[in-house]
C-alpha cells in the first residue's frame, strides 16, 4: 500500500467526517489538463468503492492525482530554431534573446494542447488516533504540495514537521554504536549511509551488510554520522529511516489473512489494517526514543 512515507503532525484535532470531506473533495476531483494548462491535480477514487474518501476505522484515506503534459526539451528547441530560421529568411537577421523568448512562448502555445501526459498519484492517510498525516512519497516537495492542496481545499489544515528532541542522525548513530536499537521491537537492518559532517561530505555506504557489531561500521563512527539506516520492526515491517524522518523502501512482512474470494471492500480494509498496524507500531517505537 505504501512504498515511502513522509509524516506531518496536525496542529489541532481533525474532526471532519468522511462524508464532509468527500463533499469538499468532489469540488476538486481530478480532471486532465486542457488547453494551455501544463498540469492539473485533483482527487482520485481510492479503494474498491470508487469513492474519493475511504474510511478504515478512525483513519481516512485519500488519493491525490497529478497529470502533467510532457514536452521534450529537444522538440521545443527544434521548433524554436525552425521559427528563428524562418525569421532569418524573412528579415535577414537572427532574432535576439527577447524575440527568442517570444518564439518559445509561441511554440509552447502551439504544442501544449497536443502534448502527451504522464500521471502519478499520492496516497494520503489522516490518522484519527495519532493526529498524524502520512503522505505516501519520499519527495519533500510533493508532500508539501499535497498538504498545501488540502489547506486550500479546507481553508484551514495546519500541519507541522515532526520536531524530535533527539535528532534521527543522533539516534541512529547511538544505535550503531551500541550494536542494537534502544526502542523495543526495532532491529538494525543491513544497510546504512554514513556521512562526514564537514564540507567535503565524505560518504560510506553499506548494503547487504550485517551492521550490528560490525568492525567496519564502528571504524567510521568516530568521523561520520548516520544519515540513513535499514530497520525492521518486530518482523512485521522493514524500512529505511533517514535523517529527515522519512520512511522509505517500506515492505510489509506479514501475509494477508484474506482469501481470493473475499469481498473486495473487506479485503482492501483488512490489508489496510495490516499496513496501518505495522506502520503505527514502528512509528511509536521511533517516537519513544526520539521523543516527537
Amino acid at each position: 500500500m505504501f512504498k515511502n512515507l513522509i509524516t506531518f503532525k496536525l496542529a489541532g484535532e481533525f474532526t471532519r467526517s468522511a462524508s464532509d470531506i468527500e463533499s469538499r473533495l468532489a469540488d476538486f476531483a481530478h480532471a486532465p489538463p486542457t488547453g494551455l494548462q501544463s498540469q492539473s491535480q485533483g482527487w482520485l477514487p481510492v479503494g474498491p468503492t470508487g469513492r474519493l474518501v475511504h474510511s478504515v476505522d478512525q483513519d481516512l484515506l485519500l488519493c491525490l492525482g497529478i497529470e502533467k503534459k510532457v514536452l521534450p526539451a529537444s522538440a521545443v528547441k527544434n521548433a524554436v530554431a525552425a521559427k528563428a530560421a524562418d525569421l532569418l529568411q524573412e528579415r535577414g537577421f537572427l532574432p535576439g534573446r527577447k524575440l527568442l523568448r517570444e518564439l518559445k512562448d509561441q511554440v509552447l502555445v502551439e504544442m501544449l494542447p497536443k502534448a502527451l501526459t504522464t500521471q502519478s498519484s499520492t496516497l494520503i492517510r489522516i490518522c484519527g488516533q495519532t493526529n498524524l498525516v502520512m503522505i505516501g512519497t519520499s519527495s519533500t516537495s510533493r508532500a508539501e504540495a499535497a498538504v498545501e492542496f488540502l489547506r486550500q481545499m479546507f481553508g484551514s489544515f495546519e500541519t507541522r514537521w515532526l520536531d524530535p528532541e533527539i535528532s534521527a542522525p543522533a539516534a541512529m548513530h547511538a544505535w550503531l554504536q551500541a550494536g542494537h536499537c534502544s526502542p523495543e521491537g526495532l532491529e538494525i537492518g543491513d544497510c546504512a549511509v554514513l556521512t562526514a559532517p564537514d564540507i567535503e561530505r565524505a560518504t560510506v555506504r553499506f548494503s547487504n551488510h550485517s551492521l550490528a557489531g560490525s568492525a567496519a561500521v564502528q571504524s567510521h563512527l568516530g568521523t561520520k554520522i548516520c544519515v540513513s539506516m535499514g530497520l525492521t520492526h518486530r518482523e512485521q515491517l522493514s524500512f529505511v529511516l533517514d535523517d529527515r524522518l522519512r520512511l522509505t523502501k517500506l515492505q510489509l512482512l506479514l501475509d494477508s489473512e484474506t482469501g481470493d474470494d473475499e469481498d473486495p471492500v473487506s479485503k482492501f480494509e483488512a490489508d489496510a489494517r495490516l499496513w496501518f498496524g505495522a506502520i503505527d507500531a514502528a512509528v511509536a517505537s521511533i517516537r519513544s526514543d526520539l521523543k516527537f
